[in-house]
């Protein structure tokens, strides 16, 4: 009887993209999480602006 041995090849691991580390190391580091929060506050207060705003400052003096 012949016996018949196959091979699997092994698959390397998941490989992490170049964005993922970024995400990664800026995680760990809390001044740029900190930073990342204020630059969200404004950007955020930017896009809600027109709703921030209820008083007109011409028509109040």
């Amino acid at each position: 009887m012949v016996q018949v041995t196959t091979t699997i090849p092994a698959v390397p691991p998941a490989q992490l993209g170049y964005w993922s580390g970024v995400l990664a190391r800026l995680r760990r580091d809390p001044v740029s999480m900190i930073c990342a929060g204020v630059l969200a506050l404004l950007i955020l207060s930017a896009v809600f602006a027109p709703w921030l705003g209820l008083a007109d400052p011409i028509r109040a003096a």
